[in-house]
Formats: structure tokens, sequence, C-alpha cells
């Protein structure tokens, strides 16, 4: 009797199987990270443009609203480029509350008051209340 090479169709369907629940449990772990990097962004930038009103207080020049973060002559008297290709609208008022506007989801916003406390809106707070530690994803 001939031997024959390879794989039984039982074989190929139970790998089929295996590798489906790993892709499915590792999925949504790399998917939910494009959102923290979102988040992490917009953070990032409203403490440079909060550190940025700040010093221009302190220089005696006053805060200077921001309500386009793209346009250079109300980025540069801040000694900031103007933000290109981002993920958030950026503002700045003068009362010196930095806020964050998703661009794909304009409900989900992120402030950052001059004190250093965040307010998350439609995210999560990471310690469960307003405080410098920052929003996160809901779970």
């Amino acid at each position: 009797m001939k031997k024959q090479k390879g794989f039984t169709l039982i074989e190929i369907l139970i790998v089929v199987i295996i590798l489906a629940v790993l892709a499915a449990m590792i999925l949504p772990r790399f998917l939910s990270q494009t959102e923290n990097a979102y988040i992490a962004e917009a953070q990032q930038v409203l403490g440079v443009l909060r550190r940025a009103q700040a010093n221009s207080e302190d220089i005696g020049t006053g805060l200077k609203a921001v309500t386009d973060a793209t346009d250079a002559t109300q980025m540069n008297p801040l000694g900031l480029k103007p933000l290109e290709q981002t993920n958030f609208t950026y503002t700045c008022a003068n009362d010196g509350v930095c806020k964050a506007v998703s661009k794909r989801d304009a409900t989900k916003t992120i402030e950052l008051a001059m004190n250093g406390t965040y307010t998350c809106t439609n995210y999560a707070y990471v310690d469960g209340s307003a405080t410098s530690k920052g929003c996160k994803p809901n779970s």
C-alpha cells in the first residue's frame, strides 16, 4: 500500500480554529492601543499649550487665546509652531483652559485647566476623578 503525505481536513480545521481563537483574544488589545495613542497625543499637546500660555502670562504679555492651533499667527506669539495632521482640534481660552476635541467623534473631549487637572468627556479618568493623571479610553 502506498503511504500518502499531507494533512487531513480535520487537522487543518483544528489549526484554523486555534488561530481564530488566538486572533479573537489579541485583536481587541491592539485596537485599544490606537485610542490610547490618540489620547496621549491630546494630553501632550494640551500640556504644551498650557505651559506656553503660562509662560506668556509670566513674562507679562498675558494669556493668549488660541482658537485654531493650526494657525501660525496664533501659535507664533506663544513660541510654538502651528500643529499639523493631528487627531484633535485644539483651542485655548483666555482663562488658561485648553481643550482638545476629537476629529473622529466630536463628543469626545479632553480639557486641561491652568491648575493641571483634566476634564474628560466620553473618556474615562485614569484614577476615577479629574486629576493630573489624565484620561483613558472607556472600558
